[in-house]
């Protein structure tokens, strides 16, 4: 998605250029000339930054409804550990034996079985 960005800029500069050259009239032409430009350059925005954003965010806030006990985790600062108890703010994870922290829940990254498949991938 990051290619398509210089391609649609040079695309709308070269367009606006030419549209310039030939309207050679007063501003509010100009505004006229310009305004497909930008409700074309305000869309691809959203569909290449906030609609995937909202997508990923929205699968997230259901993985952190789905954390039950005993699901092996990674937070966002790393920490691997294993849900012990849940509230609706705070997780409780065991990161050794005898060793309990807890963390928000909303800083519970993913599940570590599928972080590793990730990075396998990649």
């Amino acid at each position: 998605m990051k290619s398509v960005f210089p391609f649609a800029l040079f695309l709308m500069f070269s367009l606006q250029a030419a549209a310039q050259e030939a309207a050679g009239g007063s501003p509010a032409q100009g505004l006229l000339v310009n305004l497909p430009f930008i409700i074309i350059l305000v869309a691809l925005f959203y569909f290449a930054v906030i609609s995937p954003q909202k997508k990923q965010q929205k699968q997230h806030l259901q993985f952190l409804s789905e954390l039950k006990s005993g699901d092996e985790v990674v937070t966002a600062s790393g920490i691997i550990g294993v849900v012990q108890g849940l509230t609706e703010k705070v997780v409780t994870l065991e990161i050794s034996p005898d060793v309990e922290v807890k963390v928000l829940r909303s800083q519970v990254q993913s599940r570590l079985k599928a972080l590793l498949e990730t990075q396998k991938k990649g």
